[in-house]
């Protein structure tokens, strides 16, 4: 605490005084005659609600600016996420009909920014794969493999590479056991684009 200043009650000379002597008797420095320090005076009620006030004015405000950057900073990170998701443009397309292995069939695939899904039907199993691009030729993702004969259905994580603009290799590992498929049976299917002009 800083000191304070009271009158001498004999001489009225002004006397500079530390808070800790408060109580004790001292010499005024003019007239010489025993006084006892008085107690610093107490802020009044007004100045401290007032600065009390301010404290908390000054605390909502800290609040709001870190809540403000924080909002802001959300927003730069969500924007350049989704503007990293959708302005994605891979080194070969995989958007359009693809068959497998020569088959008359035709996966079709469509693309979103990295965001990958496709659709395989035949006459005995119904085939539905969502994944996203790791890098710029390579998509990873599950496949889920619905047999219709008895309606059952096994997961496949596929990792899917494409040589080129026509071609693509998909690499499949089985995660369960159903569908005439074991868990942790692999297999390739390779992939030629149908719709090449």
């Amino acid at each position: 605490m800083t000191e304070f200043k009271f009158f001498c009650p004999q001489c009225g000379q002004h006397i500079q005084c530390d808070p800790s002597y408060s109580g004790t008797q001292i010499n005024c420095p003019i007239c010489k005659q025993p006084i006892v320090v008085p107690s610093p005076p107490r802020a009044s009620a007004a100045a401290s609600s007032q600065q009390a006030a301010v404290k908390s004015r000054t605390l909502q405000n800290i609040l709001v600016m870190t809540g403000c950057v924080a909002v802001l900073a959300g927003l730069a990170i969500g924007g350049w996420l989704l503007y990293a998701k959708f302005s994605f443009v891979p080194e070969h397309e995989i958007k359009g009909q693809w068959s497998s292995d020569g088959s008359a069939e035709y996966a079709k695939f469509q693309r979103h920014g990295k965001h990958v899904v496709s659709t395989y039907d035949n006459p005995g199993y119904q085939h539905k794969f969502e994944g996203d691009y790791i890098d710029d030729h390579t998509i990873v993702g599950i496949q889920t493999r619905r047999k219709r004969a008895d309606d059952t259905t096994t997961l496949m994580r596929l990792t899917i590479t494409q040589q080129s603009d026509g071609s693509a290799t998909a690499e499949w590992v089985a995660l369960d056991s159903n569908s005439d498929l074991r868990k942790g049976q692999t297999g390739v299917a390779y992939l030629k684009k149908a719709d090449l002009p």
